[in-house]
C-alpha cells in the first residue's frame, strides 16, 4: 500500500482516478505527496497537490485499500496510469474521509454568497429545531415525566 502511494507520487494522466466527464477536461496532476500510516485501527493517507480532480482521492484510495486485502496487485495498480485504458470502477466510500486543509495562499479572496449563506442559515436552524424537539423528548422519556 505504501508502494502504491510513492507511484502515486509525481506528474500523470490521473483520469482512471477520477469520476468520468463528459465533456473533455484536463486530467494531468502532479500529486506532491501520497502517504498512508497506521494509527492504532486507523489508516490515515496524506495527499498533496495543487489540484485534485473529483473523485480522485476516493478512487486512489479504493484501488490503495484494494491493494491492501489483496483483491489487486501492484501492476494492476499501475495499470490505472494508463489513459488509453478506461477503467470504470466504484470510488471509496466518503465515510471517514476528512478533508483537513486547504491552502489557497494570497492570491485568492473569498467572497460570500449571500444566497448561499441564507440557504445553509435556514438548513441549520430547521435542524436545530428538530433535535432540540427530540432531545427533549428523550429526557422526558428517560426521566418518566411524560404520562
Amino acid at each position: 500500500m505504501k508502494r502504491a502511494c510513492k507511484a502515486l507520487e509525481g506528474r500523470h494522466d490521473f483520469i482512471n482516478f477520477s469520476k468520468q466527464n463528459k465533456e473533455e477536461e484536463k486530467t494531468v496532476r502532479n500529486l506532491l505527496l501520497a502517504s498512508m500510516s497506521i494509527d492504532g485501527d486507523f489508516i490515515i493517507f496524506d495527499f498533496k497537490s495543487r489540484a485534485f480532480l473529483r473523485q480522485q482521492i476516493r478512487r486512489m484510495v479504493a484501488k490503495i485499500m484494494e491493494i491492501g486485502l489483496g483483491i489487486i496487485n501492484f501492476q494492476d495498480f499501475l495499470d490505472l496510469f494508463n489513459p488509453a485504458r478506461s477503467i470504470s470502477y466504484q470510488p471509496a466510500d466518503p465515510f471517514g474521509l476528512i478533508l483537513w486543509d486547504i491552502t489557497y495562499g494570497t492570491s485568492v479572496q473569498p467572497i460570500i454568497d449571500q444566497k448561499s449563506k441564507d440557504r445553509m442559515d435556514t438548513y441549520f436552524r430547521e435542524k436545530e429545531l428538530i433535535y432540540v424537539s427530540k432531545t427533549k423528548l428523550f429526557r422526558l422519556l428517560q426521566h418518566d415525566n411524560v404520562c
